[in-house]
């Protein structure tokens, strides 16, 4: 047992240790005891610790989770029951990151350049309203943000499947009959 292992009390083999290492958000480790490849200074024994404890961690929850499933979803259940507020803000920070990459500060800093309203209509939106509310407008390939929209700008884009020659069509068929 190596001296983190020690000091956490855990017992981590040389195989886990590399799969951890090798999990860190595609960047490569030659050891999470050393500096990263290519750093410029070598971690601390406090980063190394605390890097380490981190995923470790991480990785016993995530493996809890699949052998519990039932008592994972228990456990989730009673945390958005007990505040349904905090873990709808939860949420949607995770999907904002997962989905888009972008922090909440962000989304809002986004909204903020808008002055608070859509991109398209120009109605006032507010980031945190759900359903109803801003939308973020992004390439379906890419999945790079374009702008915030309130719901039915959303819609609209989506139905016509973002393409602009359908788009002016539409709006032509308008002018004609309108």
């Amino acid at each position: 047992m190596d001296k983190r292992g020690q000091k956490l009390g855990h017992i981590v083999s040389p195989e886990t240790r590399a799969k951890i290492s090798a999990s860190l958000k595609g960047r490569t480790y030659v050891d999470l005891g050393r500096r990263e490849v290519g750093s410029a200074r070598p971690r601390t024994s406090a980063e190394r610790t605390q890097k380490w404890a981190l995923v470790h961690h991480s990785t016993q929850q995530a493996a809890w989770r699949a052998r519990n499933p039932g008592k994972s979803a228990m456990y989730s259940k009673r945390y958005r029951d007990a505040d349904p507020i905090r873990a709808k803000a939860h949420r949607r920070k995770a999907h904002l990151k997962a989905t888009y990459g972008l922090t909440e500060e962000q989304a809002l800093r986004l909204l903020a350049q808008q002055h608070g309203l859509c991109a398209i209509c120009k109605k006032p939106i507010a980031l945190q309203t759900g359903k109803l509310g801003a939308h973020i407008d992004h390439d379906h390939k890419t999945k790079q943000g374009r702008g915030i929209l309130c719901c039915g700008c959303n819609l609209g884009l989506g139905k016509f499947q973002d393409n602009p020659d359908l788009l002016e069509t539409a709006a032509r068929y308008l002018r004609f009959y309108g």
